[in-house]
């Protein structure tokens, strides 16, 4: 047996052929979801062959899934649907996925991907409102505080909202790490002294 990726739609194939009814995945199911992660983060339509051998993993084998999982597979499902153009399909992913899981306390995963979705459509305003909607408890607060700077500065050409952002992860969490960040913006956007300010912090929490 042999399973081969060229390329996105192939990928996707992948994917929905790796969730069975129950969540449970056979060994192959499992081969599908890495090689589909694998084609996923690879910029080329590059080849992943997996090849079956005489005493290789049984089938009978299989494991159940996490519901963070579920959510993180769905997320790249509309990634991948995103990356072929299929714009609607991605949509409808997104939308099905948070009504799903809305409530489980799984959001933080979704917030992101959905926020780069509305980028990917130019839609930064609605791109910020997702991330704002992240609280400073959540695993995911410093990853949407990264996406909002960069959508800010990239996107919007906006310095201060930039900045504003490495500041706030400062309030959040006074470690040399994020003062370093800060610094780091100063220094990218020309501010030498507030990043000379942030690094001599950053030096005294170390």
């Amino acid at each position: 047996m042999k399973l081969v990726l060229q390329h996105y739609p192939g990928c996707i194939c992948a994917y929905r052929n790796s969730q069975s009814y129950d969540w449970y995945w056979s060994p192959w199911g499992r081969l599908s979801y890495i090689a589909s992660i694998h084609a996923f983060a690879t910029p080329q339509y590059n080849c992943l062959s997996i090849e079956s051998k005489n005493g290789g993993m049984s089938c009978a084998d299989s494991f159940r899934i996490t519901d963070e999982d579920k959510i993180t597979t769905f997320v790249l499902l509309g990634y991948l649907y995103v990356r072929t153009k299929r714009m609607e399909d991605a949509k409808l992913i997104f939308n099905d996925t948070k009504s799903m899981f809305i409530g489980t306390g799984l959001e933080y995963v979704l917030l992101p991907a959905s926020s780069q979705f509305a980028v990917d459509r130019k839609d930064f305003d609605a791109a910020l409102k997702m991330l704002d909607k992240v609280h400073d408890t959540s695993p995911a607060y410093n990853k949407t505080k990264l996406a909002k700077a960069d959508i800010l500065l990239q996107h919007l050409c906006d310095q201060d909202g930039y900045v504003r952002c490495f500041q706030q992860l400062v309030e959040t969490d006074l470690s040399g790490v994020n003062y370093i960040s800060l610094g780091e913006a100063c220094l990218r956007i020309l501010r030498p002294k507030a990043a000379v300010a942030a690094l001599e912090s950053a030096y005294e929490k170390e």
